[in-house]
């Protein structure tokens, strides 16, 4: 933001990101006044819990066990943790995604 906008002086932000895979349910969800097309289930709702622990975990991107395995060796990931998040009773096994391996 700064250099795009370096005469606005904007404060510094930085963004989130949490990964998780399995079933969702896709798609135009609502009534015929209120549509709205979304994501929604477990899945979902744990991913923006990840998104939500990026800022108390200290990483830009924070992914499931679930998308780590899914993601096989593609992922270069740091440290990981075993954390509680909100609306969970088990805890989660989450890794810091520091980047995607070239494919070869």
């Amino acid at each position: 933001m700064a250099q795009r906008f370096p005469d606005r002086n904007l404060p510094a932000f930085a963004v989130g990101i949490g990964l998780n895979s399995g079933d969702a349910v896709i798609g135009n969800i609502g009534s015929p006044t209120r549509m709205e097309f979304t994501a929604i289930g477990d899945t979902v709702n744990l991913a923006s819990r990840l998104e939500g622990m990026t800022k108390e975990i200290g990483c830009a991107i924070l992914a499931s066990e679930a998308t780590i395995v899914a993601a096989g060796n593609a992922v270069i990931c740091g440290r990981s943790e075993v954390i509680q998040v909100k609306g969970r009773e088990e805890a989660v096994r989450v890794f810091e995604v520091l980047e995607l391996k070239a494919r070869g």
